[in-house]
């Protein structure tokens, strides 16, 4: 008779609101946010991208240690996210990388943004990149721009 009562509006879940609403945002270094990779039970589990730090504690199984993800957690690996390389990028050093790759990080900070059961709860600050510094080295074998290697460029998928 009334059909849908929301109009097929996704209502945010609970802890998301709670976060949005009543939760100070917190300030991380990357040494602080290392606390927050998984390794300790008792944690919330915290990943950040473009400086932006969410817990995707919901997702412990891809998060946390042993998980698909687990590299992400605790750290800013910007550049990761859309290069593949788990071994030398790492790191929220996005120099050198195309204006497709930099959309495409955008878009992974866009997904996190948008998450049902992940949420912001603050930011990291990160010293300044010295420029001479060289340009994190490529893995053996880069995949195509905006994607993880191996999973065709999809997001993440929370089963």
């Amino acid at each position: 008779m009334f059909g849908n009562l929301t109009f097929n509006y996704k209502l945010p879940s609970l802890n998301k609101l709670k976060h949005k609403y009543f939760h100070k945002e917190l300030v991380f270094t990357p040494e602080t946010l290392k606390e927050f990779d998984g390794t300790d039970p008792t944690k919330p589990i915290y990943l950040a991208v473009l400086g932006k730090v969410y817990d995707v504690s919901a997702g412990r199984e891809h998060y946390g240690p042993g998980g698909g993800y687990s590299f992400f957690s605790g750290r800013d690996a910007g550049r990761a996210f859309v290069t593949g390389c788990f071994e030398t990028h790492l790191t929220p050093d996005l120099r050198g990388l195309s204006a497709e790759q930099l959309k495409g990080v955008d878009e992974w900070r866009e997904f996190y943004d948008n998450h049902d059961q992940y949420f912001y709860v603050g930011t990291v600050v990160h010293p300044p990149i010295d420029p001479n510094t060289p340009i994190p080295k490529h893995c053996d074998e880069e995949p195509e721009a905006g994607g993880l290697a191996g999973t065709g460029g999809e997001k993440p998928v929370d089963k």
